[in-house]
């Protein structure tokens, strides 16, 4: 503890800018789908960070330190993913929250 009249000196602090990650899942046809879970997962480490299920415009939206990050939905029973918007494994976006927000990331699915 510091008593009267005591400085602390050379402690360092960052101040970062939190960002957002955001997106939607929507069904083959373009219309939304709530109530799907989302789970965000730190990239390098897999661990799960937060979860979020879609609110009824389908939408999702995390607040998060810069860094990587993996979005990873979780299918509603009886439906199957076809696509999202970075092409690969379909139920998984890769997010660069590093630099800015990543907002744009789309999941599609289908009643099997």
């Amino acid at each position: 503890a510091l008593g009267a009249g005591e400085d602390v000196i050379n402690q360092d602090f960052l101040d970062e800018r939190m960002r957002s990650i955001a997106g939607h899942v929507v069904d083959d046809m373009g219309l939304p789908l709530d109530d799907i879970l989302i789970r965000l997962k730190d990239a390098d480490t897999l661990s799960i960070i937060k979860t979020y299920r879609t609110t009824a415009s389908g939408s999702f939206r995390f607040t998060v330190s810069p860094g990587e990050y993996l979005i990873c939905e979780v299918d509603r029973e009886n439906w199957s993913s076809v696509g999202d918007s970075d092409g690969g494994n379909k139920n998984e976006i890769y997010a660069d929250a590093r630099a800015g927000n990543s907002v744009q990331n789309v999941f599609v699915d289908k009643p099997d």
